[in-house]
């Protein structure tokens, strides 16, 4: 049986690990703007102690069946009272064991976790509130479309649809009409909607789509393309 500061050893090594395993598999990633683009299809509130852990059985929600291996949630853990641990099992990789925490975003891409384990990070006469909000952001973003296109000498302008939530647009442009030999430009940010592109063929004629996307836990979500537009330059 471990003691009391066998155990408060582990757990804080347990959380220096899970510090250097969020920086280098998130890298600083911020999926907060993505509860507003999925749904929430559930929410938990327990009461934890140091001894007295809450297990959440992902097997048994009805919203995972089924699935297959890309569905994706974001799980939105946190406390008002004090700081919790948690585990995923099985276990991932290292990357689901946190320690001492208020408030943290796992994100889940795959239907293989069993079960979510949340226990206090100390030892408290009384139980601590812990609340779990699981939020469903499968599928790819909402389409963009092609605004306005303007041309100058040698140059094209393009103001795109502004899309809320989405990391930024691609621009697709080709002299052929079904995009062979087309060339991408990404663009950056929800709010930047609008790009010149330069050192074009004089009097050609340019055809021209956007597409949205979305990153996540690693993984890029892309819209379909925009119907194409005609510019010919000057």
């Amino acid at each position: 049986m471990q003691t009391t500061t066998t155990r408060r050893a582990t757990k804080i090594t347990s959380l220096l690990l899970a510090i250097v395993m969020l920086l280098s598999t998130f890298g600083g990633l911020n999926l907060t703007a993505f509860a507003s683009q999925g749904y929430l299809v559930d929410k938990v509130t327990c009461r934890v102690t140091w001894d007295e852990a809450y297990e959440y059985k992902m097997s048994d929600a009805a919203y995972l069946e089924g699935t297959g291996r890309y569905k994706a949630y974001l799980i939105r853990f946190s406390s008002p009272d004090a700081a919790f641990d948690f585990s995923v099992f099985p276990i991932d990789t290292g990357k689901s064991n946190i320690s001492g925490v208020t408030s943290y975003d796992y994100y889940l891409e795959t239907d293989q976790t069993e079960r979510i384990s949340i226990s206090a990070s100390d030892f408290n006469e009384e139980p601590i509130r812990v609340t779990m909000e699981i939020y469903d952001i499968t599928g790819t973003p909402k389409k963009s479309a092609v605004k306005k296109l303007s041309a100058k000498k040698k140059q094209m302008k393009i103001k795109m649809k502004k899309v809320a939530g989405v990391t930024g647009y691609q621009i697709q442009y080709s002299r052929n009409s079904k995009f062979k030999n087309a060339k991408k430009i990404t663009v950056k940010g929800a709010k930047n909607t609008s790009k010149t592109i330069k050192k074009l063929k004089r009097h050609t004629k340019y055809y021209v789509r956007v597409r949205t996307y979305k990153s996540a836990g690693g993984r890029k979500y892309i819209s379909e393309w925009s119907k194409a537009k005609i510019v010919k330059t000057k």
